[in-house]
């Protein structure tokens, strides 16, 4: 755990026994604990994937269309 200061836990616990479990549970999503430099990684790792994504549909379209196109000259020629 990255903790920036050790009293932190120190809270949690008294905190517990004060009020229970419920007043120490985490109520935010991990997001709000990352640092900017690891949000900034996540955000362009989320962008290379999408991109990904793109460039693959991208392939396989170019490649059925290849494949359409290499069909009709081949039917073209017989046809001649």
């Amino acid at each position: 755990m990255m903790l920036t200061d050790p009293r932190v836990v120190g809270g949690w616990i008294i905190k517990f026994q004060k009020q229970g479990e419920e007043s120490i549970k985490d109520t935010h999503s991990r997001s709000h604990y990352l640092i900017h430099e690891d949000r900034l990684q996540v955000e362009a790792n989320k962008k290379l994937l999408e991109r990904l994504e793109y460039l693959e549909a991208e392939n396989e379209y170019l490649k059925k269309s290849h494949s359409l196109t290499q069909k009709r000259r081949q039917q073209s020629k017989e046809e001649h």
